[in-house]
């Protein structure tokens, strides 16, 4: 509510008031659009600026009292108000009432906002579906790669290419402890792969504990067996080995082929050693030496000692 002036005698009247209390002279109220501000000229049904409707003076049908907007009953004698009676059929589309004007003014703004919920509520429901059966087919998926998925010695064993060969033995580990009472070898063995790196271990069974034999390069290649032209791969290093009480630097090297992995270690050192021993020449030499070459089965992974 406003203070303004009396036209008549420049009194302050409140503008809520219809006469001014101090001449009586009938108070013009201005009027302003309820929706955009605009100060609007008398008489006129609709607003210049925005078009929306004026709401025009409601009056009581039984008593006469002039009614606030929005009420549904005369305060004064408890008459009903009635839309009708400011509409009809033959009000023009420009002097609906204010009321009506809200009325559409907001189904025609929440229809946006059910339209989002509508939508929000269609892509949660999609993206639920969409997820659960993407997460059932990853549950299979997963599942039939667990069943699937092969070893690393199953994958080297059908491998046929020698680059695929040197990718899976990175950063793997073997070791070879069969029974040395039937043992070739006379001692046991391990050997860790990683970034063209070995680092190779000894042990006697008794001993609880493996012993660094050397570290260094290892290399792959690839070959023919002469009896029967099947191809395998080799990897090689070098290393110290115990035999007996005796350490002696050694050629070690696993073969890989459908039969599985075998170690074999030779040395030069014990060679001469067997060839002097022997007393032989060196023709006889390399006969009785150059097959002293001794193997056994190469397993996958680390040994511990319970």
């Amino acid at each position: 509510m406003a203070l303004i002036k009396c036209k008549e005698c420049g009194h302050e009247v409140s503008d809520k008031a219809l006469e001014c209390p101090n001449c009586g002279c009938p108070i013009e109220k201005d009027i302003v659009c309820e929706e955009c501000g605009e100060h609007l000229e008398k008489g006129v049904s609709s607003c210049p600026n925005c078009g929306c409707p004026i709401e025009k003076d409601i009056v009581c049908e039984e008593c006469g009292e002039h009614l606030e907007k929005g009420v549904s009953s005369c305060p004064k004698c408890g008459c009903p108000v009635e839309t009708s009676a400011i509409l009809n059929d033959n009000t023009p589309e420009e002097e609906k009432s204010y009321v009506e004007y809200k009325t559409y003014k907001k189904k025609r703004n929440v229809l946006p906002l059910i339209l989002l919920i509508v939508a929000i509520v269609l892509v949660v429901f999609i993206s639920v579906i969409v997820l659960s059966n993407n997460s059932s087919k990853t549950g299979k998926d997963s599942l039939i790669s667990m069943v699937e998925e092969k070893t690393i010695p199953e994958k080297l064993q059908e491998s046929h290419d020698i680059k695929e060969i040197s990718n899976l033995i990175n950063g793997t580990t073997w070791h070879y402890t069969e029974d040395l009472s039937t043992s070739k070898i006379g001692g046991w063995v391990k050997v860790e792969f990683k970034n063209g790196q070995f680092i190779t271990y000894y042990a006697a069974p008794q001993d609880g504990k493996w012993t660094e034999g050397g570290r260094g390069n290892y290399k792959v290649s690839e070959g023919r067996y002469t009896n029967t032209g099947g191809k395998y791969y080799s990897v090689f290093w070098e290393g110290k080995m115990k035999f007996d009480w005796l350490e002696l630097p050694c050629e070690m090297a696993m073969t890989i082929d459908n039969n599985g992995f075998q170690l074999h270690v030779s040395s030069s050192v014990m060679k001469a050693m067997n060839a002097v021993t022997m007393g032989v020449t060196d023709a006889a030499y390399y006969n009785a030496t150059h097959n002293q070459v001794y193997s056994g089965k190469m397993e996958f992974g680390d040994y511990n000692w319970e």
